[in-house]
């Protein structure tokens, strides 16, 4: 067995660990995403940016879930190129799954890809409210106080 085999054959060992530790680390930056948003102050534009790439990670969780799965099972998305773009087509997928576009392109044929998708997808849409919610009641909130609404959305002091 040349060395390429045997660390090819490891790797794939390991994948389903690699992807749990993925998700591990991807959950724990949005839980400090949502404690920034729950213990800010003021809405300013790190806040904006933080809301952002709160949900630019969710969907990188959904594309590890659905990485996940496609490897594990195949053939449980139809539409996917072969060969290695998969991975550009489960990316593309997943956000546009999570932003409820959807043209139809990628379908899903496992109950497992069903399943998380609905999971993903009520994640997400979870996601935008809670989110939303918190910042609008920071915004009015902090209007209220007589602050100017320069100050709430740029971070000029």
């Amino acid at each position: 067995m040349t060395f390429l085999k045997i660390f090819s054959v490891q790797f794939l060992l390991m994948e389903p660990i690699l992807n749990i530790f993925n998700i591990i680390l991807l959950l724990s930056i949005i839980v400090k995403v949502f404690h920034d948003i729950y213990t800010a102050e003021e809405i300013n534009s790190n806040i904006l940016l933080t809301t952002f790439c709160g949900y630019i990670i969710l969907g990188m969780i959904g594309f590890v879930i659905f990485l996940s799965i496609e490897n594990n099972h195949p053939n449980s998305f139809a539409g996917l190129e072969e060969g290695g773009t998969f991975i550009d087509d489960l990316f593309y997928f997943t956000y546009v799954s999570i932003l409820t576009i959807e043209y139809g392109d990628i379908t899903l044929i496992t109950p497992l890809a069903r399943k998380a998708t609905i999971l993903i997808l009520l994640i997400s849409n979870f996601y935008s409210i809670v989110v939303m919610a918190l910042v609008i009641g920071k915004y009015l909130a902090y209007q209220k106080t007589g602050k100017t609404r320069n100050k709430i959305i740029t971070n000029n002091k």
